[in-house]
């Protein structure tokens, strides 16, 4: 299921428009995927305290390109931690919630 909404949140209290700084207070230092790609922006929740959720719920971030330094920086097939300086000046919100209903087939 995509496109929740901005009223549907995790149990945990994360919804569509969840701020980078509630995030890491929410899920603790975590890994996501470098901006501008196909998984851009997708939250590892293996190396977060959502990890029950694997498989069950993906999280994507994305920004507007305000500051293109900082954002290339953090552009790209790889992972980065949510605690890298170059996500502050961004803006970071979490910007799609995935559900995966039946997520053993």
């Amino acid at each position: 299921m995509r496109n929740l909404g901005s009223t549907w949140k995790t149990r945990e209290g994360i919804g569509v428009g969840t701020p980078l700084s509630e995030l890491r207070k929410k899920l603790a230092d975590f890994k996501l995927y470098g901006l501008a790609w196909d998984y851009g922006g997708t939250i590892l929740l293996d190396s977060s305290r959502l990890s029950s959720y694997q498989g069950k719920l993906i999280l994507r971030v994305d920004t507007a390109q305000k500051y293109p330094n900082d954002y290339k920086a953090l552009s790209g097939d790889r992972t980065f931690s949510s605690s890298n300086p170059h996500w502050k000046p961004l803006g970071i919100r979490l910007a799609e919630i995935i559900v995966v209903l039946n997520p053993s087939e």
